[in-house]
């Protein structure tokens, strides 16, 4: 009998014990790591990380610091996902992480254009049937509107794309086809007729527009349209940004209850609605001076409780990193939680992550030649055979690292040559428009040169490399727009094309 009760209860001990790990587990599967050097990369991660219960941790360009690597180190991920390119985030970095025993995938572009859709792309695996389009650009140097849009977006588990004000970008255009999105939430100073149109043309519905005459009448509207989330019970955090190495203070958040504040304009709408909720304590974090004026107004118009933490502007990825233990459990809990709907969702969606991840791979096929680094062909070869073996998430993330290899290898070829950089720059926020014009005057460049008097073989000789050239230029652009469809941009290629094959003989024989 004495054997028996020792049996059980050394059973209860060891269950305790098993109960008591789960609940302080505090892994997650991935963490994201961004660049303080450039405010969108890790506001557009915020959208990804609130879906997936991932930390956002942030990094200088050539070290990370300590409290970046002892926050890593504590949630243990199996995947370290850097957003930002080799300007941003040094590869130096990616190496030590990766020695540290990560697997580690870089997510970027030449522009935060291109970035936020390797972002979308990456973490929407199964697509997205909404996504929030945030007009953003160099007048926004505060990040105000992409800080207040992104609650927006973790709210709502959508993706985040940015736009320049007159064209969405044709690469844009592609990723929201291919994520098959039929609504999109715009924020900015108003969706443009060209807009507009191009979001029409791919039967994308704008479900609702958030616009003012200024970037902080256009934070005030998302704030109005986001405090219905708030909890009047749980503290408020409020974050003093008066310039965007502030607003990184925010991407953490494991409550809902977080409040913006750029200016002291500002600081009479927090007051309202501080009285309006009721909400009984306010922690003001942030820049010092401001966190002090606002601390000062809310105590002397409200009841409200007030603590406040200033924060020296080079030691916000310290705060950043800074997590409790119950935030790690509640970020590990989410995390596991998304991870497993996720799983679910891609079985659901078999047919098209496998079309998906096919894209992926056709796009690093065309990319990694010969001439290509021996990393990039190897994780090219590996997500091939994985693609084979239908492990398709394992193959999309393989095909992620051959690409972004490639990418850099490239950019270390060009990062010295300003004018191939612009040209990168440019080609990526380019609209459909803009590309198809490149190609009407490739065929005048052509024109011009056919007019010099040549032997035959010298014009059949200009013919084959204009023709090869626009070749490539049509496919590029039918990479960058696919699939987008037949209907209009087809036509509009073949009109801006005139063609040099019938052309060419006619030359030739003048």
């Amino acid at each position: 009998m004495k054997k028996l009760i020792v049996a059980i209860v050394f059973a209860a001990l060891i269950g305790s014990l098993a109960v008591s790990a789960a609940e302080t587990n505090e892994s997650v599967d991935k963490v994201v790591l961004a660049s303080t050097a450039n405010y969108p990369d890790a506001l557009v991660s915020s959208a990804p990380a609130g879906k997936l219960g991932m930390p956002i941790l942030l990094t200088n360009k050539n070290e990370v610091p300590e409290d970046t690597l002892g926050s890593i180190e504590d949630f243990s991920p199996e995947e370290v996902v850097m957003v930002g390119g080799p300007e941003v985030i040094s590869e130096e970095v990616e190496q030590k992480l990766s020695s540290e025993g990560y697997n580690v995938t870089r997510l970027w572009g030449a522009t935060r254009y291109g970035t936020a859709n390797e972002v979308a792309d990456y973490f929407w695996p199964t697509g997205s049937e909404k996504a929030l389009i945030i007009e953003n650009t160099f007048t926004d140097r505060n990040g105000k509107v992409l800080a207040a849009g992104k609650e927006v977006a973790r709210d709502e588990g959508l993706p985040i794309f940015l736009t320049p004000k007159e064209s969405i970008p044709a690469s844009t255009l592609n990723k929201l086809q291919e994520l098959e999105v039929d609504e999109v939430t715009y924020i900015g100073s108003g969706l443009s007729e060209n807009a507009s149109e191009q979001l029409e043309e791919l039967q994308i519905d704008v479900e609702e527009e958030v616009t003012g005459e200024n970037d902080t009448e256009i934070a005030e509207r998302i704030r109005n349209k986001t405090r219905k989330r708030i909890n009047s019970t749980k503290p408020l955090k409020v974050v003093a940004a008066p310039n965007f190495n502030y607003t990184f203070a925010s991407v953490n958040s494991v409550s809902p209850n977080n409040y913006l504040v750029g200016s002291e304009e500002e600081i009479d709408q927090l007051v309202e609605i501080i009285q309006e909720e009721g909400i009984g304590t306010i922690r003001v974090v942030g820049e010092p001076d401001l966190s002090g004026v606002i601390a000062s107004e809310v105590r002397e118009q409200t009841d409200a409780e007030v603590v406040t933490r200033g924060i020296q502007a080079g030691r916000v990825p310290e705060f950043a990193a800074n997590f409790s233990s119950e935030e790690r459990q509640v970020l590990s809990r989410r995390n596991n939680e998304a991870m497993r709907r996720m799983q679910q969702a891609m079985g659901q969606r078999q047919e098209y992550v496998r079309n998906r991840v096919n894209r992926s791979l056709d796009k690093a096929r065309d990319m990694i030649d010969e001439n290509a680094s021996e990393e990039a062909k190897e994780a090219l070869e590996e997500a091939e055979r994985l693609f084979n073996e239908s492990d398709y998430e394992k193959a999309r993330e393989e095909a992620q690292e051959a690409l972004s290899e490639h990418q850099e290898n490239e950019w270390r070829e060009i990062e010295t040559n300003r004018t191939r950089v612009r040209r990168r720059v440019r080609g990526e926020a380019a609209g459909i428009d803009e590309k198809i014009n490149e190609i009407r005057e490739m065929n005048r460049e052509f024109a011009e040169e056919m007019r010099n008097n040549m032997t035959v073989e010298e014009r059949l000789s200009v013919i084959d490399r204009f023709r090869d050239k626009r070749r490539k230029h049509v496919k590029d652009i039918i990479s960058k727009t696919a699939p987008i469809g037949e209907g209009t941009i087809k036509e509009r290629l073949d009109d801006a094309e005139e063609t040099i094959e019938e052309r060419g003989p006619r030359w030739t024989r003048d």
